[in-house]
Formats: structure tokens, C-alpha cells, sequence
């Protein structure tokens, strides 16, 4: 796949400065031309509900792909060096893995539900 990593430090400050206020994070895995674009807009004047429209519909359509894959780098923290966090982190990936199926079938509610522990570090569901 190309332009799949948010890995120059050219793009990575601007989309994090644009992108964060409107609740949006970077795991290192965005499509690198869309991002640009919307840098790009970003720096012209767009407004903000259209660059969020634009950003969903990349993550909808161009980088879906990359939600599948969101949780794997959480299961290798840890491995073989602490067998209770490497657990904690696996049931970490769980949830991400249960978001990213509820954000295919349009419950998003229970998407950021479910994400919301993770961030926090709680393995519950």
C-alpha cells in the first residue's frame, strides 16, 4: 500500500496540531496523501467540520484497512519480559479489536465505549 506512515516529522507535527482538537489520534498508521491534503486545506481556511468530514471519510474508505491492524503493536508490549503486563496489554488489544468491529457496523457510541478503557489502561469491558 502506499502513503501508509505518518513517519516524516514535516507532517506529523501540522496533522497532529490540526487533528487533535477535533478528537483525532494518531497511532503512526494514517494515509500519508490524504493527510497531506487535509494539512493542505487545513492551512487554507477549512473549516473544521469539513476537514472532520474529510478525515472520517479517509478512515471509512482509503485507510479502513489500518483498523484492522490498530491493536497488534498493544499485544507485543511486554513480551517476554513481564507475562502480567503482556496479559493486560493483550486484553487491551481486545477491546480495540471489539471497537473496531462495533465502527464497521455504524455503533460508534459502543466503538468509543469500548475505547475509552483502553486509553485509560482498564482491561474490563
Amino acid at each position: 500500500m502506499k502513503y501508509f506512515a505518518l513517519n516524516r516529522d514535516n507532517l506529523i507535527g501540522p496533522a497532529v496540531e490540526i487533528l487533535a482538537p477535533l478528537g483525532w489520534a494518531s497511532y503512526g498508521l494514517w494515509h500519508r496523501r490524504g493527510t497531506e491534503q487535509i494539512v493542505e486545506l487545513a492551512r487554507r481556511g477549512t473549516d473544521s467540520a469539513e476537514i472532520d468530514a474529510l478525515v472520517t471519510q479517509q478512515w471509512n474508505n482509503t485507510s479502513e484497512s489500518f483498523l484492522h491492524h490498530v491493536a497488534i503493536p498493544l499485544r507485543r508490549y511486554g513480551r517476554g519480559i513481564d507475562y502480567s503486563f503482556q496479559r493486560l496489554q493483550f486484553q487491551r488489544g481486545n477491546l480495540i479489536d471489539q471497537a473496531v468491529k462495533c465502527h464497521e457496523n455504524g455503533n460508534y457510541a459502543a466503538a468509543i465505549l469500548l475505547t475509552f478503557p483502553k486509553s485509560m489502561g482498564l482491561p474490563e469491558i
